[in-house]
């Protein structure tokens, strides 16, 4: 056969290989695929043979296989598919430690170098068919981890780093019942760990279980006056701000925040000073944060920014600007839903749970009326 119908018949077999039951015949598959892999120099002509011994369940095959093409899999968008496609093999293979690595990594990777997706964008002419084939890699990792964690864990029921990698995996696909169930069960483990703490919170909120996000964030606020140093004093507040009514001493935790936003010019931290404000009611001094904390975000993303946008839109509805108020709204939706990402891509920190909740909140208040 000539190479270019080899290479032809292995983008067929590849596709067909991430619909289980396309084919039954895995020898030739492999065959032809293992062809095309040695004909090829660039890992997007070979990558087909992973997701065929996926299918044929050869997970031996598929992890050394995976080892051999690692020369070749020079972009991250490349390594997001072998790392995703090697940990599925681990986790068959239950080397659940070294999958577990290997997951962590591959997300990352995903995280980096998958293209915006939201309403008014497409995906990149170019980039389109190793999308199709990441998100298949990514989907099937995350499934077989999923499923593998809840049979270990059966026998295994006080081991740690399993429960944290199962919650992380629930949070990552906005599983919020399971991952507060999951977190909430490791906060109790580790009742001092600042992340667990925040993570089954903001769970919490996200399943609609309030009474139990307040709780955490009871615990937060308490383990915000015990700082040593105002360093994790934004993340504490993020998390407090995101519903009205949710600060206890209110003097407490602005004093905290604005020590830690004096410390370092990162947007972030000023802006958790405009949601206290904004908390305890006093929207003057936060509105004349705003500009400043824009102008400090100016070269980050625009999905962070909108962030600070939500907080404007509100406080200037506060302020009686109504009009001013729905076309700030109208420009932070519209860029969130640019930049929106997919479930299962990570976002740093509380980001993407923050504009879910702020957003939700900025809209019941100042409504979705059109902007003449």
């Amino acid at each position: 056969m000539r190479a270019e119908n080899i290479r032809a018949s292995a983008q067929l077999v590849g596709a067909a290989s991430r619909m289980p039951g396309a084919f039954d015949d895995f020898d030739t598959a492999i065959e032809i695929t293992t062809q095309s892999w040695k004909d090829a120099e660039q890992f997007h002509e070979s990558q087909n043979l992973l997701f065929v011994l996926n299918r044929a369940e050869r997970f031996e095959e598929l992890f050394t296989t995976c080892d051999a093409m690692a020369g070749i899999a020079d972009e991250r968008r490349d390594k997001s598919i072998l790392l995703h496609l090697k940990a599925t093999a681990l986790y068959h293979l239950d080397r659940m430690e070294e999958a577990n690595a290997l997951l962590s990594q591959a997300t990352k990777f995903f995280s980096e170098s998958t293209p915006g997706i939201g309403p008014g964008r497409e995906i990149p002419g170019a980039n389109c068919d190793w999308f199709v084939m990441s998100v298949s890699a990514r989907n099937e990792a995350n499934e077989v981890a999923l499923t593998k964690l809840d049979d270990v864990m059966t026998t295994h029921p006080d081991d740690i780093e399993l429960l944290a990698t199962r919650a992380q995996l629930h949070f990552l696909w906005r599983r919020w019942e399971a991952a507060t169930r999951d977190f909430q069960q490791l906060a109790q483990r580790k009742p001092h760990d600042l992340e667990t703490l925040e993570l089954a919170a903001i769970s919490a909120l996200l399943a609609g279980q309030i009474e139990d996000f307040q709780a955490l964030s009871e615990g937060l606020e308490q383990m915000l006056n015990k700082l040593e140093n105002a360093e994790s004093a934004w993340e504490i507040a993020q998390c407090l701000t995101l519903i009205p009514g949710n600060i206890r001493d209110e003097e407490r935790v602005l004093a905290a925040v604005q020590e830690n936003a004096k410390q370092r010019r990162f947007w972030w931290r000023h802006q958790a000073v405009i949601g206290v404000l904004y908390r305890i009611g006093r929207y003057e001094e936060a509105a004349a944060l705003v500009e400043p904390t824009l102008a400090i975000a100016r070269g980050q993303s625009q999905r962070q920014r909108s962030v600070t946008l939500l907080w404007q839109s509100m406080l200037q509805w506060q302020l009686g600007d109504q009009a001013t108020a729905r076309k700030t709204l109208v420009n932070a939706t519209s860029l969130i839903d640019q930049n929106s990402q997919p479930a299962g891509v990570y976002v740093h920190g509380n980001a993407d749970t923050e504009l879910i909740v702020l957003r939700r909140e900025a809209e019941e208040l100042i409504g979705n009326a059109d902007v003449n």
